[in-house]
């Protein structure tokens, strides 16, 4: 489909102000792992904070954007469906024309390479199956690496409190050793805090990029069901 060279064309996106690191060769499922493998902290990014976790707030990302374009590309149809449906509509957004007029418009054009109210619908439907898969395959990577950036960590920190609490009892002999164990227990503590902070950053903006999409989608179905009737 030449529509799909141009896909994130017919979709309005919201100004995301993160840099492109998507290659077009990529795997949407690879690039996934590698947008969430960024959030790793290392001990040279720890700060001092509150070992507290920080609301983080969402916001639309030009790299998951791009994660989500490449699946639906990867997965496209051959032949006119909802895409190219998209397309005419969005071309029709630069006329001076209401809302129903323009999904009737563009439907008139559709209805000569074949289209239905509902081969369109459906098509619409299995690109919102499309992003819910890679919503799953970014959930079981997110679960991943919350695995290795956070509960490897928080073992760490569990077995270093209990060699403080044993090193109390030694308290005279042993309070420089007990100190050190505390600032590492700090550090570890303020790796875990930056870690839960970025991933839920991570997170967070993956949704927000999913949903302009799929709320854009899901109101299409919506007017078509209205208006192409």
């Amino acid at each position: 489909m030449d529509i799909l060279k141009n896909l994130k064309s017919i979709f309005i996106v919201q100004d995301p102000v993160a840099p492109d690191n998507t290659q077009t060769e990529t795997t949407a499922s690879n690039e996934t792992e590698r947008n969430i493998d960024s959030t790793t902290v290392t001990a040279s990014e720890s700060k001092p904070a509150s070992s507290q976790t920080t609301k983080v707030e969402a916001k639309v990302e030009e790299k998951f954007l791009n994660v989500l374009y490449n699946a639906i590309q990867q997965h496209g149809k051959e032949g006119f469906d909802y895409l190219e449906y998209k397309q005419s509509l969005t071309s029709l957004a630069k006329l001076s024309m209401d809302e129903k007029t323009r999904f009737q418009s563009a439907f008139a054009v559709a209805q000569t390479m074949g289209a239905t109210p509902n081969s369109l619908t459906d098509a619409a439907k299995y690109y919102l199956d499309v992003l819910a898969k890679e919503e799953k395959t970014f959930e079981e990577t997110l679960k991943s690496q919350m695995q290795k950036q956070i509960g490897d960590k928080q073992t760490e920190v569990e077995k270093i409190k209990a060699n403080i609490s044993e090193k109390t009892k030694q308290i005279t002999l042993l309070t420089k050793e007990i100190e050190a164990h505390q600032k590492q227990l700090l550090d570890m503590e303020q790796q875990i805090n930056e870690a839960s902070n970025k991933i839920e950053g991570t997170k967070q903006n993956f949704l927000a990029s999913y949903n302009q999409i799929a709320d854009q989608i899901r109101s299409d179905i919506e007017k078509m069901n209205e208006y192409l009737k």
